[in-house]
């Protein structure tokens, strides 16, 4: 892919200790953009199969690839407010990081084609880089809030 630029910080240790700031270029592979994300639960999906259940899963993919970048959480047999609780590390490829994060949810389905219960995109330049908790987070997110499903 493109080099995107990286900045290292160090300390050169020798007869005189110097501080030194050095710019590179770098390649995806050496200097990779990782999106850490949480998929925690849905709520109120529709009943997608007969018996007045669905059995979701959900499918997260950036732009319009969604073979080869895409990820799957387990499938949550009969409940229409599904826990996951799953999380994801996404290496996103420099000519990626200008696209649209698309978080769908499926019902699956044993015979056929899965059925789309809804989905919804974020534009990932719109999410906060390096974002760090102001107070200790044991037991809790970061960052976290609902999103419903595009119309």
């Amino acid at each position: 892919g493109k080099p995107v630029r990286c900045t290292w910080k160090s300390i050169v240790l020798d007869s005189e200790p110097a501080y030194q700031e050095v710019e590179v270029e770098l390649s995806d592979d050496e200097c990779p953009a990782i999106l850490h994300i949480k998929v925690l639960q849905a709520r109120d999906l529709i009943a997608a199969d007969s018996g007045g259940t669905s059995d979701p899963y959900v499918r997260l993919h950036m732009g319009d690839d969604v073979t080869g970048t895409q990820v799957k959480t387990k499938v949550i047999k009969k409940s229409l407010n599904p826990v996951w609780n799953e999380q994801f590390d996404i290496p996103v490829a420099s000519a990626l990081r200008p696209s649209m994060l698309t978080i769908e949810v499926f019902d699956m389905d044993m015979l056929g084609k899965h059925d789309s219960i809804g989905k919804f995109s974020l534009f990932l330049p719109s999410l906060k880089l390096h974002q760090k908790a102001s107070r200790p987070t044991v037991g809790r997110l970061k960052s976290s809030s609902w999103h419903t499903f595009d119309k």
